[in-house]
């Protein structure tokens, strides 16, 4: 019995989280660097370096606490706390843990280092735009140790030739397979962080 009442639960999470995450994805657009900047009110380099994740109602919410580096946009303050929908968290009765996962949004681990594009939303929760496109996470180059971020034109190279595609940002430094091969640029943090600057005034 306890088993069958752990896979409701499993299935009822699950089926919450699609039923959300199609709803809430399907009002988000592709942002350029420009909107980024203007529709955040803050914009920080910062590392995580706590997660908590809980249960509200049947959803389970995240809370991403940030150290802050540099404040390139908002009020100053060296602490930034990110609330996202989704995460792993012990259901109160059950006593098992239930992930929840949302189409399109990120998970962040503590040591990870972003440059994040947030905004306060209306109920006072502070909240990455355009749900993974606002964080973008930083590297370190392996051979010099500055630190970078895979941004700008990504080349995508199929069978029938190569072809630049034009955009912000990608999830992967590399990705190939027998069809396809997908190339990325990293910028440095500093000139990234001077892009951000000169779309801001």
């Amino acid at each position: 019995m306890k088993r069958l009442l752990m896979g409701q639960l499993f299935l009822f999470a699950i089926l919450n989280s699609i039923g959300f995450s199609l709803a809430f994805g399907a009002s988000v657009e592709t942002f350029e660097l420009k909107q980024l900047a203007n529709i955040a009110d803050d914009i920080s380099v910062a590392r995580c370096d706590e997660v908590s994740s809980y249960w509200v109602g049947d959803k389970i919410y995240t809370d991403y606490s940030f150290a802050v580096s540099e404040k390139i946009k908002g009020a100053s303050g060296d602490k930034l706390l990110i609330t996202s929908l989704g995460g792993t968290a012990i259901h109160p009765l059950m006593n098992v843990p239930i992930k929840m996962e949302v189409q399109g949004g990120g998970s962040y681990s503590v040591g990870e280092e972003f440059v994040l594009f947030t905004k306060l939303s209306p109920k006072g929760h502070r909240q990455i735009i355009g749900l993974r496109q606002g964080a973008f996470g930083i590297d370190s180059d392996d051979k010099t140790g500055v630190k970078v971020i895979p941004v700008g034109k990504k080349y995508l190279t199929t069978s029938s030739g190569r072809e630049e595609v034009d955009l912000l940002f990608s999830p992967f430094s590399g990705f190939e397979s027998e069809e396809v091969t997908v190339a990325v640029r990293y910028m440095k943090l500093e000139e990234f962080i001077h892009s951000i600057k000169s779309v801001l005034k």
